[in-house]
């Protein structure tokens, strides 16, 4: 295995850095390998703070779900850059995780979720949009677009500041 090869990192978006332009504002040059599902995990909005804007994206384990998002490929650099922006070790933890491929290739990645989540968040509009239309740019199927249109719209009815 080359040098390369080895200092690059496979990550698993599926919030917030599922469309390429936001992913680049944090990891310049990660790469998208394709679409994947990670089977036994809900995607939703947890808080972790108390204060507005103290929340975000996370992964609740429920049976029998599924959350799609999009594999990249990115250098171990910008991958420790990640996960100190998103807060690891204080909001966030790196979850590894295995998703399958839409070719059905079981592929080993990482992500990143809510450490200690304390109930339901409501995005603001900005952050409901980086999802939606990421999700939409990512090109992620139709079923799955309404299902994260359902769940802004649930976000949005919990009112208060974001």
């Amino acid at each position: 295995m080359s040098r390369q090869q080895e200092d690059q990192v496979l990550y698993f978006a599926y919030g917030t850095l599922l469309g390429t332009v936001a992913m680049t504002d944090y990891c310049p040059t990660a790469t998208p390998v394709g679409q994947a599902a990670l089977a036994d995990y809900e995607f939703v909005f947890e808080r972790y703070g108390p204060g507005p804007g103290q929340g975000g994206c996370s992964l609740a384990k429920v049976a029998g779900a599924q959350t799609r998002g999009i594999l990249y490929q990115m250098p171990a650099s910008e991958w420790a850059n990640l996960r100190k922006v998103s807060g690891e070790h204080t909001d966030y933890k790196v979850l590894a995780v295995v998703v399958e491929r839409d070719d059905t290739t079981s592929i080993a990645a990482y992500t990143l979720t809510v450490k200690r989540p304390i109930g339901s968040f409501r995005p603001s509009e900005q952050y409901l949009s980086l999802v939606v239309d990421g999700a939409a740019s990512a090109g992620l199927p139709d079923d799955y677009k309404t299902k994260l249109n359902e769940l802004a719209a649930r976000a949005r009815a919990l009112g208060g500041d974001s």
